[in-house]
């Protein structure tokens, strides 16, 4: 099983669409049509001490491909629709990246 997490940083003058698109759009597809599993959505919260300018928030969307070929598909397909489609709605408002991890226990 994988867990893919994409973190995001995204400015707050956009966030509020943002996270609509990611509830409404990103996460109903990536699990019907695609075969993710248990999504979960976070807002990130600064640790205290941290340089925060308040002008931007950070999100991460983690979802689990319970084998090598859903994780393939997802990763192929589904994720660079994904991500395009940010860019071409928020172009550089939104920055992200992606880390995929081998779920050892859980």
């Amino acid at each position: 099983m994988f867990l893919i997490n994409t973190t995001f940083q995204v400015d707050n003058n956009v966030a509020e669409a943002f996270t609509d698109f990611v509830r409404n759009e990103m996460i109903p597809v990536a699990t019907r049509e695609f075969g993710m599993t248990s999504p979960v959505f976070t807002r990130i919260r600064p640790h205290e001490g941290a340089d925060d300018d308040g002008k931007s928030t950070g999100f991460a969307l983690q979802l689990r491909a319970t084998s090598q070929e859903v994780f393939q598909r997802y990763s192929d397909e589904c994720l660079p629709a994904f991500l395009s489609a940010l860019y071409e709605r928020w172009g550089m408002s939104v920055m992200y990246f992606t880390s995929v991890l081998d779920i050892i226990h859980g």
